[in-house]
């Protein structure tokens, strides 16, 4: 196992525009702020997303477009999908 520590940096709280592409925006603002490595975290809601993973069998990424609602409790740790009531 590699495990490396690092001191705790700079922290960025930023709010995005309705309708905004979250990974076009975020990668915009690490780019303007000189960010080279980092972890982010979101709260908010997405009209639609694309949800990427890697298949270990095939070794490819593939990606799922939904319209679900993601709920995360980070107090429990627990998630859950809702399907969209339209």
């Amino acid at each position: 196992m590699l495990v490396r520590e690092f001191e705790r940096g700079r922290s960025v709280l930023a709010h995005l525009d309705f309708g905004a592409k979250i990974m076009e925006s975020i990668t915009s603002l690490a780019e303007k702020l000189g960010v080279e490595a980092g972890v982010f975290g979101a709260i908010g809601a997405l009209k639609e997303a694309e949800l990427g993973y890697y298949e270990q069998d095939t070794h490819r990424y593939k990606t799922i477009k939904t319209k679900l609602y993601f709920m995360y409790n980070m107090t429990f740790g627990d998630y859950h999908f809702i399907d969209r009531l339209d």
